[in-house]
């Protein structure tokens, strides 16, 4: 309670310098075939701010996990500020308290991007998360997320993104890795790519509760399509493919399995005050914590914000 009332006190105080107002509703909701599932639904006003490019957003809303093992809930209170320091530079960071029934941990995030140019673009961030499972709340594990990577247009058509995660975990355990992405822009189609997409984490040790063999690999091959609609009103991107996935466990076996990945995303506005941004993707393997693929899992999850400008 006293985070709420911290992160409260830091709102009431930046809330006079504010010039525009927008309200925002923000969801997700993700589910699989094992009857696993989370709600976080948030609240709140985002404040367009004096100093130039800048903007902040207070939200208040609950966090609900749900699996065979029980259920738990967070209460949500949620600080961010973003912050466009140049037309090519901006930093974007967030708190996050959680009030729970056993845990109440607080949370934070800082991501930053800057675009050399029209063929570099480089982005870093850190984060202090928790495992999003029953299992890891009970535990209490808190994890913190460190990012880098690097895109490289290097010609009209082509596009290489490398990037670099490291994950150290409250039970002892990191989990190491990257991901590289090549994406073809079809020019005889516009609006059509294609992609490549693999990726390889490394933990110390498979934990308790959560996913994380000691090797896992990744490698897709996608079918891309970003298109408007409605006067250009409305933005749209598809993608859509398959692959495999490999796991070696604790015990020197190696799982292979096939994979698919579908996702869908839309930005736009019903009218004048009233937008929507949106993603969903499904796959037949989990988020970072849950899940391997198998014939019959099933792993989905949507992220919504309504946003009303007035």
């Amino acid at each position: 309670m006293k985070q709420f009332l911290m992160i409260m006190m830091l709102s009431v105080a930046g809330a006079a310098y504010a010039e525009t107002w927008r309200l925002e509703s923000e969801n997700l909701l993700i589910s699989d075939s094992d009857d696993a599932s989370q709600r976080l639904h948030l609240l709140g006003v985002i404040a367009d701010l004096p100093s130039a490019g800048s903007k902040a957003g207070l939200s208040l809303g609950s966090w609900r996990f749900d699996e065979a093992a029980g259920t738990e809930n967070f209460d949500v209170l949620r600080l961010s500020y973003d912050w466009a320091i140049t037309e090519k530079a901006a930093v974007f960071a967030s708190l996050h308290a959680l009030d729970g029934d056993d845990w109440s941990p607080m949370l934070a995030s800082i991501r930053g991007v800057h675009s050399f140019s029209e063929q570099w673009r480089i982005e870093a961030s850190a984060e202090k998360g928790i495992i999003d499972s029953v299992a890891g709340i009970r535990q209490k594990l808190g994890n913190e997320t460190y990012n880098a990577s690097v895109d490289w247009h290097f010609s009209e058509q082509w596009t290489v993104v490398a990037a670099l995660m490291s994950m150290p975990i409250d039970d002892g355990n990191e989990r190491n890795g990257g991901v590289l992405r090549f994406i073809y822009e079809l020019p005889q189609i516009t609006g059509f790519n294609l992609q490549t997409r693999s990726k390889m984490l490394k933990s110390d040790f498979n934990g308790m509760g959560y996913f994380s063999p000691p090797v896992l690999q990744e490698h897709l091959l996608l079918v891309g399509y970003r298109g408007a609609a409605f006067n250009a009103s409305w933005v749209f991107s598809l993608l859509a493919g398959a692959g495999n996935q490999n796991i070696e466990t604790e015990f020197d076996e190696s799982i292979r399995n096939e994979l698919y990945y579908l996702e869908l995303n839309a930005r736009g506005w019903f009218n004048d005050n009233v937008g929507l941004e949106s993603k969903g993707y499904c796959s037949n393997t989990g988020g970072p914590n849950l899940g391997a693929p198998d014939d019959s899992y099933r792993y989905c999850s949507l992220l919504f914000s309504i946003i009303g400008s007035f």
